[in-house]
Formats: C-alpha cells, structure tokens, sequence
C-alpha cells in the first residue's frame, strides 16, 4: 500500500486558506478575502468579496461591527414576524409624523395575519411570494405598495430589504397591471 507524501508548509493546500490578520483570511487559489469572527460560541463566516487588502481591512471591521450588535442570546434566535414588527414599530414611530406612523401600523397589521407567526430566520422568498401572492391581488396598488415597503424596513437588512425587493419585485408590474384592468372610466356627457 503507498502512502501519500506529506504536503510541507511551502505547498499550499488546494481551496485552502491562509491567515493574513487577526479575524481576515485569504483563499490561496482565488486570493480573495474572507472574514471569519467569533461570538459567543458561534462563528460567523462572510466573503469580503475583495482581492485587495486594505479594502478586505475595512470590510472586517465593518463586518465585525454588525456581528457585536447582534443580540446572541437564544430567545432571539427564535423572534417571530409579530414580535420583530412590535419592535421595529417602537424604534421607528417616534421618528414619523403622526400620519406615517399611523400607515405603518395599519400596514403592519394587515400583514401579521400572513407572516406573523413565522419566525424572522424562516424567511424566504417563497414565504414573500405567497405573501404577494395572496395580499397583492385584493388590494389597491398604494396598499400592497406601503405594505412592501414596510416589510422591506423591518426585515432588518441593510441594504433596505433587498430580500422582499428580489423575491417579488417583479410582481409589481403585474400587480399594477391587474389594478389598473379592475378600473372603468366613464365618458363625461
């Protein structure tokens, strides 16, 4: 039976990776940077989507910013639609004139009654598509719009609920196209 030669620290492993600072990593072979942080006994790992070092620098720094203000605790983990909603309202309304405030309430609830009991880690795009799906086609245009946009500020992304945008987004033409068929006018005598 041949044994196979032990790789010395000058061959590098294929698809491995090589420390280059404290909490950055870079693949040898595609030599892009990756972060890997630590806490609370997790290990969150994240492509810097970067070749160049000093950028990968700065990316892990903000990437290790957003993982310290994340709550670690397990009653989080498993926070619910409803509950995540009740949150946000109370971080955001005091921010909003009365009648914006009042619209994101009311949007908040017409939709618990189709996501409030999911829990926000089991959001997926087929979970907004039937929400599109069964919300969209009742209701006018500038409820179904105000009611996206309140779960694309909620959902807790920070490029704006980009998640909502690409799971239905391209229904909205639709939508618009259905409402805009259910509306007659009448010839002015």
């Amino acid at each position: 039976m041949k044994s196979k030669p032990k790789k010395t620290e000058s061959e590098p492993m294929p698809g491995a990776f090589q420390k280059v600072a404290e909490c950055l990593y870079r693949h040898k072979s595609s030599g892009k940077y990756y972060g890997l942080v630590k806490r609370s006994g997790k290990q969150y790992r994240r492509s810097l989507k970067t070749t160049d070092r000093k950028l990968a620098e700065r990316f892990i720094g903000e990437f290790r910013q957003k993982i310290d203000r994340l709550d670690h605790t397990k009653a989080r983990s498993n926070i619910t639609f409803a509950e995540c909603a009740k949150l946000w309202l109370a971080t955001v309304v005091p921010q909003l004139k009365a009648s914006s405030a009042l619209r994101r309430e009311t949007s908040v609830g017409q939709i618990l009654p189709y996501l409030g009991t999911i829990t926000v880690r089991n959001l997926t795009a087929n979970t907004c598509e039937s929400w599109a799906g069964k919300r969209g086609p009742g209701v006018a245009a500038s409820t179904y719009n105000n009611e996206r946009d309140t779960i694309a500020g909620w959902v807790g992304h920070k490029d704006g609920g980009l998640l909502v945008a690409k799971t239905y987004g391209h229904l909205r033409d639709t939508h618009s196209f259905e409402m805009a068929k259910r509306m007659t006018f009448a010839a002015n005598s």
